[in-house]
Order: C-alpha cells, then structure tokens, then sequence
C-alpha cells in the first residue's frame, strides 16, 4: 500500500520529505502507547541501538545527540516496538515531521477511535533502519554552516 500523494498542506510537507508513504490504520489508545513508550525507552532502543551497531549498519554505540529513532507506526496507534518499525533519523526531521504530517492528520481524534493516516515509509526488508540520505544532508549542513562562519571570521564580520 505504499503511496506518494499530492495535494493537502500535510501531504505537500510529506512529500518534501522525500519518503515513500504508507496509509495505515490508527487507533488511539493512550494507555497502551504509556506502557509502551516507557518499555521502548527503558529497553527497546538501547536494545535497537546495540542490534544495528553490531551488525555493522551504525558506527556508534550511544546514539549522537542530532540523532533518534522513531516509531513508523507510531505507538499510540497500534504500532508495536519491533525493530521492523523503527528507524533512525535526524531528530529535527522526526520533530518536523510528527508536527508538520502526522499531528495534523490525528487532530480531534478520540481514545478508540480509528483512522487512516499517511506516514513516510522505510521499508524493513530492504534494510531501511536509517535515514542516511536525513544523516547526509543534516552533516553538509553543518559543514555548509561552519565553513560559513569560519569564512565570516576570516573576513572580519561575525565578530564577539
């Protein structure tokens, strides 16, 4: 059921993601998410973490700090913690992108009810368990902007 979509302001902030999509199903159930939030905190993504380490996908033990593992299908709505629905991303990329595509999708939703929802899809099979093209533009970023103030520095404007 993957699909690129077109159209609604959500669905344009999506796709500037560059992802493949997915409609799944969401059913709030807040107090399942609680438990299983605090179970993927506590065990779940160190657990993740160590997986993709050794297994050689990541080169660190502790996850950088610009970095986070998000749920695909997000907890609250049925989504589980297995390692098929996460995935590491930018963290400023899984904030945009729970405020900017899933959030708006999900307003007014009620506990038990039930919707379809479009979210950006890695795919699991194919050994998606990270945003490199996220990581790769995050760090050229950075490297843009550090060669930026280093070169203000040199011309005498940025200043303390």
């Amino acid at each position: 059921m993957d699909s690129m979509i077109a159209g609604n302001s959500q669905n344009q902030n999506a796709q500037n993601l560059k992802h493949n999509f997915k409609q799944i199903t969401y059913t709030k159930n807040s107090t399942k998410q609680k438990e299983e939030r605090a179970f993927f905190k506590n065990r779940v993504k160190k657990a993740f973490l160590h997986w993709l380490y050794y297994k050689g996908l990541i080169p660190w033990k502790e996850l950088p700090s610009f970095l986070d593992v998000h749920h695909k299908h997000p907890l609250g709505g049925g989504g589980s913690n297995e390692f098929t629905n996460l995935v590491i991303m930018v963290r400023r990329d899984h904030e945009k992108m729970n405020r900017e595509i899933i959030e708006p999708q999900l307003r007014g939703i009620r506990e038990g009810e039930t919707r379809e929802i479009t979210v950006p899809w890695w795919n699991s099979e194919k050994g998606e368990f990270i945003d490199w093209e996220g990581i790769y533009r995050y760090l050229e970023e950075l490297e843009r902007s550090r060669r930026m103030r280093s070169s203000d520095r040199a011309c005498g404007r940025g200043g303390r």
